[in-house]
């Protein structure tokens, strides 16, 4: 994958950024005088260890895990650790404070691990994503304004060399909308949306940056907002402003469904 990976807190710093994860991982608890085998078997952490410290493979996530302690005549038998919801690194112990004598894990697939660098932006009560083989799906559950879904990640670019942008969509009209987090310079910052319903490279500025002030190469109707232009327009009126991040936007109040598989801007692909 082509993912930059976050540097920083630069787009967490701009943008409100609410997490959006999946249900809390759960397993029976153990029975019996051992743990079961689990995706890993039984792994001895040899004499003396009270704490372990496991880290998932790349690409999976850990669902359970089983610690022994002691021998179940002492009334020390398996237990069931908790497991954070999509956790990946895991410490624990067993609750006796005894040497740990045998633990297991069970693994499954990271369902979002096609997102890896990526951030939630704005992902409301009514959005949904997920990796699939072709890339990220992602869907809203009604038309409402809770309906909206969307991912960014760190970019460093001028704005001049944006171009082309591109959004490979396979699903319901319209699709998402590309996000350019730019500073304008002398303090300015704003967004700019690209669509492809408005064809070619037209760029519109959102409500927030008409607030702020930010003038805009063309003022009338034809696209998403009275303030838009072309990238060439938006280059020429600001020949010194970068993109600071990128983002996808499907939504709000769009019942849509379909699979993200790349996003092109700034001369990289950056593919789910």
């Amino acid at each position: 994958m082509k993912h930059r990976m976050l540097a920083g807190m630069v787009l967490a710093a701009a943008l409100l950024i609410a997490p959006f994860g999946v249900a809390a991982a759960s397993a029976a608890p153990p029975t019996g005088n051992v743990c079961a085998d689990y995706s890993t078997g039984h792994i001895d952490p040899g004499p003396g260890v009270k704490q372990v410290t496991y880290t998932a493979p790349a690409g999976q996530v850990i669902l359970a895990v089983c610690v022994k302690a002691g021998s179940a005549k002492q009334g020390l038998r398996p237990e069931a650790v908790t497991v954070p919801a999509g956790a990946t690194r895991i410490t624990f112990s067993h609750s006796s404070g005894k040497d740990i004598g045998h633990y297991s894990v069970l693994l499954g697939a990271d369902p979002l691990a096609c997102i890896e660098g990526w951030v939630d932006i704005d992902t409301r009560l009514n959005g949904r994503y997920e990796c699939v083989e072709t890339g990220l799906h992602v869907w809203t559950t009604d038309n409402s304004s809770q309906a909206k879904v969307s991912l960014g990640t760190v970019a460093s670019f001028p704005l001049s060399q944006a171009g082309p942008l591109d959004l490979d969509w396979t699903g319901t009209t319209p699709a998402p909308g590309l996000n350019l987090f730019v500073n304008f310079g002398n303090g300015q910052t704003g967004t700019l949306v690209w669509e492809a319903a408005y064809g070619g490279d037209d760029l519109w500025l959102t409500q927030s940056g008409i607030d702020k002030g930010i003038e805009a190469p063309v003022v009338g109707g034809g696209s998403g907002s009275s303030h838009h232009g072309t990238l060439a327009q938006w280059s020429a009126l600001y020949p010194n402003a970068q993109v600071y991040g990128i983002a996808f936007s499907l939504g709000s109040g769009v019942l849509g469904d379909g699979v993200i598989h790349a996003i092109s801007a700034g001369g990289t692909v950056y593919d789910f």
